[in-house]
């Protein structure tokens, strides 16, 4: 519950943003675990809430790459369809990739070694999409932490 508190947190503190859900719950049969997702959010929001989209399910996710390549995908079509209105474009990704940590993983050729490498590749994504005088802006929170014993 702390978790999904802070996530309403974060989306108060965006302001005017879109909620885009990535996760395996967009999926058909989390249908009821979204529903339930979107109502505690809501709850701490003291609104309503409902996520903006999905990510399309065309592909399955498998590694943590197939998860960038999909959120990178939705963030070009998304610049794409939206151009004439976007001056700035910023990008927040809350994600663990599949419980992975940032070991230099390929994704578009580029090795995906830090926070920062994941953050280039999905810029490179919005910018294929926009005129170069836009100006992308992305963070990425890496919501993983590896145990050692």
């Amino acid at each position: 519950e702390i978790l999904v508190q802070r996530l309403a947190e974060v989306i108060e503190k965006a302001g005017d943003c879109q909620v885009i859900l990535s996760s395996s719950w967009r999926r058909p049969h989390h249908r009821n675990r979204r529903r339930l997702l979107e109502n505690r959010i809501a709850h701490y929001l003291g609104k309503p809430f409902h996520f903006h989209s999905a990510t399309p399910m065309y592909r399955e996710e498998r590694t943590a790459a197939d998860r960038l390549e999909t959120v990178g995908e939705y963030v070009a079509d998304f610049c794409t369809d939206s151009k004439e209105k976007l001056g700035l474009v910023r990008v927040l990704m809350l994600e663990d990739f599949f419980i992975t940590p940032m070991d230099g993983w390929k994704c578009r050729g580029h090795s995906v070694a830090s926070v920062s490498a994941a953050e280039q590749v999905l810029q490179s994504y919005a910018k294929s999409a926009l005129p170069a005088t836009s100006d992308v802006r992305v963070k990425v929170c890496h919501c993983y932490s590896e145990v050692t014993c």
